[in-house]
């Protein structure tokens, strides 16, 4: 439910995001393909109404010139998005022409969340875009690259915690569900189970460091580490 209105299948657009996304996968648009649905929407937009009529038309022009003098006539059916699409043969390219072996796992990450983007603010069918998905290590820039999808609701599921997001966006989920959006219940909650009287903002700084403690991704020093195991 969203303002007391139900999420459908019908009325809103569900984009997962993974991980494990391919690009040579992707690339071959499928009917859940993400690169299809940044086509689909691209393909639509109006500045592209009078090339694509004009396609129209030349195919129209190259069936009048195949049918003179011949007994067996062709007709071209009319170009939509969808008959484009079919021609399209979509590819990645930055500085080099690259596949997914080339790209790391943020770039992987960030380059679903430009197509989402683009669908996201683009798309008129849908009440809303809903995006979802585990992203395993979590970046600060995959954590900006999210709060600057303001035309999309994303639900991202995580074993890392960032300094830069912030704590009324996280629920945490261990015994049971804690959504700190409403970081108030949990305050009333903890202050009746503590033998000792804290703040609200005591508390917030208590749960941000316990995060900090068991769900930071900690990066090594190798020449501590060997020095460590070679004790």
């Amino acid at each position: 439910m969203k303002n007391e209105k139900e999420l459908t299948l019908r009325n809103n657009l569900f984009i997962e995001i993974s991980d494990s996304y391919s690009l040579i996968e992707d690339k071959k648009l499928t009917t859940k393909s993400l690169i299809l649905k940044y086509l689909e929407v691209k393909l639509q937009n109006k500045i592209y109404f009078d090339t694509i009529g004009t396609i129209d038309i030349l195919l129209e022009s190259l069936a009048e010139e195949m049918n003179e003098d011949d007994s067996l006539n062709v007709r071209f059916n009319s170009v939509g998005y969808k008959q484009l699409i079919k021609m399209l043969t979509p590819f990645y390219i930055d500085e080099f022409q690259k596949d997914e072996f080339d790209l790391d796992y943020e770039q992987i990450i960030l380059f679903q969340l430009q197509l989402v983007d683009y669908i996201a603010k683009n798309s008129y069918k849908y009440d809303n875009t809903i995006v979802y998905g585990h992203i395993n290590n979590i970046s600060s820039k995959i954590v900006r690259k999210l709060k600057n999808l303001n035309s999309s609701i994303q639900l991202i599921f995580t074993n890392n915690y960032k300094e830069s997001m912030h704590i009324n966006e996280v629920a945490l989920y261990e015994k049971s569900l804690i959504d700190f959006s409403n970081i108030e219940q949990f305050y009333i909650d903890y202050s009746q189970q503590s033998f000792q009287q804290y703040s609200l903002q005591e508390v917030e700084c208590m749960i941000i460091e316990y995060l900090k403690q068991n769900y930071t991704h900690k990066k090594k020093d190798i020449y501590q580490e060997l020095a460590h195991f070679s004790k």
